[in-house]
């Protein structure tokens, strides 16, 4: 049971990575967040 769970996870965060836009906006947040976090 625990195992399927973490199986489904994986292949939802795989279906992310095959859209390359979402995967930028989700770096750029990152960066934007890093940037906040050194400025403070």
């Amino acid at each position: 049971m625990e195992g399927s769970e973490r199986t489904s996870r994986l292949k939802r965060n795989d279906h992310l990575l095959h859209q390359p836009e979402i995967v930028s906006v989700a770096i750029e947040q990152l960066g934007e967040n890093i940037a906040l976090n050194e400025a403070t």
